[in-house]
């Protein structure tokens, strides 16, 4: 079986800055169904290495496959397609204030096809996945952070994306929605996802399969 998310000597850098250290020859494999923690101080590169892996920029060297398919030399079309595979979560997730969590979630399905009231039951359970079971019908606007940064994390499923990656989901967060994002996390993995969280801290990727450490800029 191919690594879901498999990066060969990958070399990279901000748009206009110099050089990362860690994204000098980077390799990493990242199976099917794994849950993968990149821990690094600001500036490392985190970030970046989440748009390459979002397929939003190129590496600058190396080869990064996703499923399998090599990405470097994909023509627009089949890059567009395979990006569909991969929601990425940023670190300040933008919900529509004055929708609901649930119509905020529903706006993650504009490709499915299925009838209004399909979509409507789909995004409740994927709401109770994440444990906002009950604030469904509560406007953005008056949601706690971490709340916010559930229903973000709920919306990111509704496209059925086989990679999830996440970019500092707890950053601001104090330790019970912090805890309350974690749990999350772990509850969505039954959706058979492949998973790469980005943050400052170890030990909130202590539940993660694998750590990578990317070095501080000198």
């Amino acid at each position: 079986m191919n690594p879901a998310i498999d990066l060969d000597d990958i070399w990279a850098r901000p748009r206009g800055g110099p050089p990362l250290p860690a994204l000098s020859g980077l390799s990493l494999q990242v199976q099917p169904g794994a849950y993968a923690g990149v821990v690094g101080p600001p500036g490392s590169g985190k970030s970046t290495l989440l748009g390459i892996l979002a397929l939003h920029r190129r590496p600058e060297a190396g080869e990064y496959r996703l499923h399998g398919t090599p990405t470097a030399a994909l023509p627009p079309h089949r890059r567009s397609e395979l990006q569909r595979t991969v929601e990425l979560v940023g670190s300040e997730p933008e919900l529509v204030p004055h929708l609901t969590a649930v119509e905020n979630v529903q706006l993650g399905m504009f490709l499915d096809r299925s009838d209004v009231a399909q979509r409507d039951r789909r995004a409740g359970a994927l709401l109770a996945a994440v444990g906002l079971k009950d604030r469904g019908d509560v406007v953005a606007a008056r949601l706690s952070a971490a709340e916010h940064r559930l229903v973000a994390l709920a919306r990111a499923l509704g496209p059925r994306p086989t990679v999830l990656l996440c970019d500092d989901p707890v950053g601001g967060l104090d330790d019970h929605g912090a805890e309350a994002v974690l749990d999350a996390l772990d509850a969505v993995r039954t959706y058979q996802l492949t998973m790469v969280v980005a943050t400052r801290r170890r030990d909130l990727v202590r539940r993660a399969d694998t750590v990578v450490t990317l070095r501080p800029p000198r």
